[in-house]
């Protein structure tokens, strides 16, 4: 398995599994007290560990990773983008930033990477 795609499941998943069950413990650690509404928090969750789990699927060479990295990529870009965002205008601590945008800027960089180099088709089909 990619061991891009392998840290970038891990790195999902666990921050699905934070930000559902831990973030009032773990938020004041990087000075993000107000993590907004339970359906909001839970659907954030969510969708971290469901992007995990295809991270996990495609780095097993699954059909359909082309489309699905690249949905990936523009989302990473996105939270790194609106974390600066936030860092900039919001007063989003610089922890947040450094522990949210740029990891999820690095991934985003990483499976760009990924999808220039594997030519027309990340599974061969």
């Amino acid at each position: 398995m990619n061991r891009t795609l392998l840290s970038a499941a891990v790195y999902n998943i666990t921050g699905g599994v934070l930000i559902i069950f831990l973030l009032d413990r773990i938020g004041p650690f990087v000075d993000f007290t107000n993590p907004g509404s339970m359906l909001f928090r839970l659907f954030v969750g969510g969708t971290a560990i469901t992007f995990g789990m295809g991270y996990l699927n495609l780095g097993r060479g699954r059909e359909g990773g082309d489309l699905f990295l690249y949905y990936g990529a523009g989302l990473k870009y996105w939270a790194f983008i609106i974390s600066t965002y936030c860092y900039l205008s919001s007063g989003l601590s610089l922890q947040m930033l450094l522990a949210f945008g740029l990891p999820n800027l690095v991934f985003a960089v990483l499976f760009t990477r990924i999808l220039v180099t594997a030519g027309p088709s990340l599974t061969g089909a």
